[in-house]
């Protein structure tokens, strides 16, 4: 029963009544979590995070636990076992279509009001669109002419160059 606390506090943190972890612990969470969830039964282990949110329905999963118990069936392991949609890469499509958390990410540049389900995809967004924790190293030697760049990368500086200037490097 300590295994699925512990697959509990991995998710939230903490569990009511108890101190929380310190982040230095969450790998040593991580694996206990994975040895209690390998005892419930009717567990489809991609997708316990999202059951566990529902504390009834977790307990009751908890109440079927057993040393024994043999391991969840996964019949089609493309398949979404929440949205049921075929998907190359089911991590990431859980993490992207069906987050554990509600929490919105907004993009952080003032006058920008778009919002994003991930951390990640919010940092690609301001990469990409703002240019905003992006290194740009590479700069052309004819900026006063042209006002271009300064380029992220090495090759983007040279295509600019053999492109706008007719340089090879």
């Amino acid at each position: 029963m300590s295994h699925l606390i512990s697959a509990r506090q991995t998710l939230f943190g903490s569990v009511h009544g108890r101190r929380p972890m310190r982040t230095g612990i969450r790998k040593s969470l991580v694996t206990q979590a994975k040895a209690g969830l390998a005892g419930l039964p009717r567990l489809d282990t991609r997708i316990w995070a999202h059951i566990a949110q529902d504390k009834l329905e977790w307990d009751s999963l908890c109440e079927a636990w057993d040393a024994n118990a043999e391991p969840f069936q996964i019949d089609n392991p493309r398949r979404c076992p929440l949205c049921d949609s075929n998907v190359t890469n089911l991590g990431k499509h859980i993490t992207a279509k069906h987050p554990v958390s509600t929490e919105k990410f907004e993009c952080e540049v003032l006058g920008c009001r778009e919002t994003f389900l991930t951390k990640n995809a919010r940092t690609k967004h301001m990469k990409n669109v703002h240019g905003i924790g992006v290194a740009k190293n590479f700069h052309c030697p004819h900026f006063s002419s042209c006002k271009c760049g300064p380029f992220q990368w090495k090759s983007h500086l040279r295509s600019h160059l053999k492109r706008v200037h007719d340089e090879v490097i």
